[in-house]
């Protein structure tokens, strides 16, 4: 996030690591940097409506807090407008604590059909609806920043059912067949193998087959879920 918004690299811009500490160290105070201009400040100084929607996440946790500097916030760091949340992950039915500009979002209850990822999705459409509705030619720039596919991963029901059994036949599976309709479309040099599974402790992916039976159930819902968010996100955009 911080590369995408100064085009720096991220110890130079202040974030070491993720949004959530500051241990004291030059490149690790996750916020970002007094002279590290984000894009928002640059394209602001010309001439452009800049507009961010969505996940923040380069505020430390303690300045999330009333009361605390909102140094690093989107409205300080060149955006016009905010809406989102500024954590790193937050529930996708009831999400504990949206910002508006400046400001939390006083919600004292969600709709049953409540979904953060279409609320996203309205708010940064109606962001340029507002701006073409006052000045038709004035250029603008929209950061739109999903919180999927961060977790907790949830889905609607109605995703979720589209991809029931999809993942049955296992990661192993799956990985062979994408691969191979990815070199069949040229995506990689004909002859291109299929790179050698991940060992590294702590980042490995047992064979399928070595899996208990209770083991693929999991993991092939895990998989489910996780497309029906993506699935959702593209019916958004």
């Amino acid at each position: 996030r911080s590369m995408l918004l100064t085009g720096l690299n991220p110890h130079r811009a202040g974030y070491g690591s993720v949004a959530n500490f500051d241990p004291g160290f030059p490149g690790l105070r996750m916020e970002l940097a007094d002279d590290a201009l984000s894009l928002a400040e640059i394209l602001r100084a010309n001439g452009y409506a800049t507009h961010a929607v969505g996940k923040w996440h380069l505020a430390r946790d303690t300045n999330l807090a009333p009361g605390r500097t909102r140094d690093s916030w989107p409205l300080q760091r060149g955006f016009d407008s905010y809406y989102g949340s500024l954590e790193g992950l937050n529930s996708f039915y009831y999400p504990n604590e949206l910002i508006s500009d400046n400001s939390v979002v006083d919600v004292e209850e969600y709709p049953p059909d409540y979904y953060v990822t279409d609320d996203i999705t309205d708010k940064a459409i109606s962001r340029i609806k507002s701006l073409r509705a006052h000045d038709a030619d004035k250029p603008f720039f929209l950061y739109f920043s999903h919180i999927a596919m961060h977790g907790p991963h949830q889905a609607k029901p109605e995703d979720l059912a589209k991809y029931r059994g999809r993942y049955t036949e296992g990661w192993d599976a799956v990985r062979r067949s994408r691969f191979d309709a990815q070199l069949e479309a040229g995506f990689f040099p004909p002859g291109t193998q299929m790179a050698e599974r991940n060992t590294e402790p702590g980042y490995d992916a047992p064979p399928w087959d070595e899996l208990t039976e209770e083991e693929q159930l999991r993991f092939a819902r895990y998989q489910e879920v996780y497309a029906a968010m993506v699935d959702s996100i593209d019916q958004s955009v």
